[in-house]
């Protein structure tokens, strides 16, 4: 009787040598009713047989068997939402047995630049690092989305973790040195805001600018930092790549990223 389930399934349940009622009980995922439906027909049709051939009944060939059983299963289960990205398991499944495999999305996670609260000015920064290059840039933004101050600077190479961290730091010293009392620091480096907070170890190259990145917000009456998702931080990565002038008006598309950001506009990402 295992033989026949296991032959039925393709090998798709090989555990049931072992003790197929434990493993029945303990499959998890979509498609797990799907092969309970499986086993639970195999078993009920193969024992009907047998009883059949018992009492005297006419009886039925190994293969006209099978073809009952996977009838019974594919009617049974025409209806369940198999999905390959869910589980291998419901993709096997559905070529075994000929069901329709559904794809489903990932739910799309929306974010937004915020607006620093009145009297703090804010701070997006990112580092850039390509094969024969490496740069930083970032901006200064009040609460009413008017930049303030932004840079862009080229540096040696190393690594971008360190360079996120280089961001941070020249941008705090930007802020200091516009006497801004209150300070929000943005990255999408989880890493850099980890290291700044201390749950992170802060790599030996960058010891002596943490230090002096915080020193440099000791000077400041308040400050945090927080992590932002890319989406949400274009005006810095743009600058972090920037080859064109700083002065004067912003430059394109920078100005579209800072407008976009001062109203509002929800950013995306799967």
């Amino acid at each position: 009787m295992a033989s026949m389930v296991y032959q039925l399934s393709h090998g798709l349940l090989k555990e049931f040598h072992a003790n197929p009622v434990e493993v029945i009980k303990d499959i998890k995922g979509h498609g797990a009713s799907a092969i309970r439906i499986a086993f639970t027909s195999s078993i009920y049709l193969i024992w009907l047989e047998r009883n059949n051939r018992l009492h005297g009944a006419d009886n039925s060939h190994k293969e006209v068997i099978l073809s009952n059983i996977l009838h019974t299963i594919r009617s049974r289960c025409i209806f369940l939402r198999l999905d390959s990205q869910n589980s291998s398991r419901d993709l096997a499944f559905s070529k075994a047995f000929n069901l329709p495999l559904f794809r489903s999305q990932k739910p799309t996670k929306s974010c937004k630049w915020v607006h620093p609260e009145p009297g703090c000015v804010k701070l997006n920064c990112d580092a850039s690092l390509a094969s024969s290059s490496a740069s930083i840039g970032g901006l200064l933004r009040t609460n009413d989305g008017s930049v303030l101050a932004m840079y862009s600077q080229d540096k040696i190479q190393m690594t971008i973790q360190e360079l996120e961290l280089e961001a941070i730091c020249h941008g705090a010293s930007l802020a200091s040195s516009l006497n801004i009392d209150r300070l929000w620091i943005e990255s999408d480096s989880l890493f850099a805001v980890n290291v700044i907070e201390g749950s992170v170890a802060c790599p030996w190259k960058k010891r002596l600018s943490l230090a002096h990145l915080k020193n440099t917000l000791l000077k400041f009456v308040s400050w945090k930092v927080s992590h932002i998702w890319r989406e949400a931080n274009q005006p810095a990565d743009f600058l972090s790549k920037a080859d064109c002038p700083l002065k004067g008006s912003l430059p394109h598309p920078l100005y579209d990223y800072v407008k976009e950001d001062d109203e509002g506009t929800l950013y995306y990402r799967l």
